[in-house]
């Protein structure tokens, strides 16, 4: 006996064919376009303030803490 779920099933194979397939709208568009900017940025700026600080303050520990810190303050919520 075997037992199916998700898109297996009658229910699932019927919802599918009737969503069908999304059309991405210009919102849609600029969401991705400012995530994708965004974490460009991210990859820019944290090595930068990880160099900058390390320059400076030469603590190997907090300055992992503070490029963590930037990362995850610069992070969109849309990216999690």
């Amino acid at each position: 006996m075997f037992v199916h779920t998700g898109n297996q099933t009658y229910f699932g194979s019927l919802a599918i064919s009737i969503i069908g397939q999304r059309v991405l709208t210009s919102f849609d568009k600029a969401s991705t376009n400012s995530r994708w900017l965004m974490i460009r940025f991210i990859v820019v700026m944290v090595p930068a303030v990880f160099l900058i600080n390390g320059l400076t303050s030469r603590t190997g520990w907090k300055l992992s803490l503070f490029a963590l810190a930037v990362a995850v303050g610069l992070t969109p919520r849309c990216c999690l």
